[in-house]
């Protein structure tokens, strides 16, 4: 049985304390929210106690093992640093930090604590992605990989909104889908542009992998008054045998054979969940049997730390204008 606490109640948090609230072998002992109104309306839905801060819920002594951090990411650093040395085990929201140092930080002390850490990387979780997961094992030569993700973003920098926050906050996203699929990445090369928005609006990066496989990923905020106005996410995976089309995450996955005129189409049933929170409730249940049966993590404070590194080079593209090895 976990004894968990819920530091955030925003979007994310919403559909992690369902899943807590739903499964059998958690009880939420607190949520955390300085936001009176999601604190009172979630703790009375739950039936548990709620505070305004860390400091509060350590100071009345709370019995929990397990913190479920879906705060902004500014402040993930000082949350999970401060629970880990107390002997908790962590689910973060993704980025774990904007800073590579500090999640590298938090790496050497779940290692020193021996706790588990595991990363919403919610995506990998999707049905078709799962699907595409299992068929390039048995698949041959990666030889191209495009991805594309379109959402409406912010476009003034203010609170913990930041000119990089496309690339810190979104791109770490799909840059993880694009590494579970087809391995790391060696170089990139990133363009940007900020038309009409004091924060990076629009990037694209050029990617070679460890594999041999070259790619593309590329991303916008640029977009209507809701996400439903357009596509939200493509993956297109070329290899020696067929070609990979994943659209949405949850709407279908068609592979086209090289050697026929005929194509597979995967799609999850009608009568299954088909909605990006419900992969985020997949991943928040992977983590659960990990830590209640002792199992390797799915997604560790490793995978965090790939992906910072990784949006670290394509920065480092952006300033030098140069292909840059991450």
């Amino acid at each position: 049985m976990i004894n968990a606490v819920v530091f955030g109640c925003g979007w994310s948090g919403k559909y992690i304390l369902q899943e807590l609230s739903d499964s059998p072998q958690v009880r939420i002992a607190a949520i955390v929210e300085p936001d009176n109104e999601k604190r009172c309306f979630y703790s009375k839905k739950y039936s548990c106690r709620h505070f305004i801060s860390l400091e509060e819920v350590l100071g009345v002594g709370v019995e929990f093992d397990t913190a479920f951090v879906c705060t902004p990411p500014p402040i993930h650093f000082f949350i999970c640093e401060t629970l880990i040395k107390l002997g908790k085990n962590i689910f973060c929201e993704k980025p774990v930090c904007r800073e590579t140092e500090k999640v590298l930080k938090l790496k050497k002390l779940v290692k020193q604590y021996k706790c588990k850490f595991g990363v919403n990387f919610n995506q990998r979780f999707a049905a078709t992605v799962q699907v595409a997961k299992t068929q390039l094992a048995n698949d041959t030569n990666v030889h191209l990989f495009t991805a594309s993700m379109n959402q409406r973003g912010p476009k003034k920098i203010g609170g913990h909104i930041g000119k990089n926050f496309i690339i810190t906050d979104s791109c770490c996203h799909i840059l993880d889908l694009i590494y579970y699929l087809n391995g790391k990445i060696t170089k990139v090369s990133t363009l940007i542009n900020e038309i009409n928005s004091e924060i990076i609006a629009n990037i694209t990066v050029n990617l070679v992998f460890k594999n041999g496989s070259i790619g593309n990923m590329s991303h916008s905020f640029v977009g209507g008054a809701l996400n439903s106005q357009h596509p939200f996410q493509k993956l297109e995976i070329y290899t020696e045998k067929a070609k990979y089309v994943i659209s949405n995450m949850y709407d279908y996955l068609i592979i086209y054979d090289h050697n026929s005129l005929m194509h597979r189409t995967f799609s999850p049933s009608v009568f299954e969940p088909r909605d990006y929170g419900h992969s985020i409730r997949v991943s928040v249940n992977s983590y659960i049997n990990s830590v209640v049966n002792n199992l390797p993590l799915t997604v560790d404070i490793g995978d965090g730390v790939y992906n910072s590194i990784l949006i670290r080079a394509i920065i480092r593209s952006i300033e030098t204008g140069r292909l840059e090895k991450v």
